[in-house]
């Protein structure tokens, strides 16, 4: 007789799968528990050297040290904290903008972003509203994704007439394997502040749609910081008529009517 029986060693077996399978889940457990995004995070001000040319915006001064989250978690363990910040800008009146590069300056806590998405909105009562058409760029890379202060070049510029609009600038990262990107807030307010939600409310401050994020969210600052490059040209404008050239508008319909209702008069006549 063998001095280990099988069934010994089948029980062997069988409490050390048991035993793997408990440390497994417990680990896999204990990692998705104390692995959680964070919805700010405070870290020293970077130094920022603001781009001088053709700068159409510019929120690149007064930066915190505090920043805010502004990504889509891929994959379903961590749907729930997708979360998505903007702030306003305004393009004059009588000025039609062209913007075909975006900075902003951010944060990593591990390795890079996989892409970035980067949204225009219409203003809507001092929110973000509907999405202004040809300026709505999804999955696109900036010039060096290892830096967390993105250069964006656009695709195609982002054409805008004067009035509010909102700007926003998400990254999509894998939580477990690439970690975060924060945005750094501003501690100076131009316009409205930014906004920030989280739809599915992951991060418990009840902000599922876009509410103020200092002031509703629990955000530290009020503005975030940015820069909008591109080209300006003046808005083509249709000059008002004076009292000369009303004038003349009607004694011109009245002439053409004229000559209408004569040649209908007359077609009748050889009838």
């Amino acid at each position: 007789m063998p001095w280990i029986s099988d069934r010994f060693v089948k029980n062997c077996i069988i409490t050390s799968f048991l035993v793997c399978s408990i440390l497994v889940g417990v680990f896999s457990y204990s990692h998705l528990t104390f692995a959680q995004p964070v919805f700010e995070i405070s870290n020293v001000s970077p130094v920022i050297v603001p781009i001088e040319d053709s700068v159409l915006w510019d929120q690149s001064d007064n930066v915190s040290d505090t920043n805010i989250v502004s990504q889509d978690f891929l994959g379903v363990i961590f749907d729930t904290h997708d979360a998505r910040a903007a702030d306003d800008f305004l393009v004059p009146d009588g000025i039609l903008w062209s913007i075909e590069t975006v900075k902003v300056f951010g944060l990593y806590s591990n390795i890079p972003a996989l892409s970035l998405d980067v949204v225009f909105f219409r203003d809507e009562g001092g929110f973000p509203g509907s999405k202004v058409d040809g300026c709505n760029f999804l999955n696109i890379l900036p010039v060096e994704i290892d830096n967390p202060n993105f250069l964006i070049n656009l695709p195609t510029p982002c054409v805008l007439r004067p009035g509010t609009y909102w700007m926003s600038v998400r990254a999509n990262m894998l939580f477990l394997q690439h970690g975060q990107w924060w945005w750094y807030e501003r501690t100076v307010q131009t316009l409205n502040p930014f906004v920030w939600e989280n739809p599915l409310d992951g991060f418990d401050t009840g902000c599922t749609t876009f509410s103020y994020a200092q002031a509703e969210c629990g955000a530290d600052f009020p503005d975030l910081t940015f820069q909008l490059i591109g080209q300006e040209q003046l808005f083509p404008v249709v000059p008002a008529l004076n009292t000369i050239g009303l004038i003349t508008l009607f004694i011109t319909l009245g002439f053409v009517l004229v000559v209408y209702f004569r040649r209908m008069k007359r077609q009748q006549s050889f009838k």
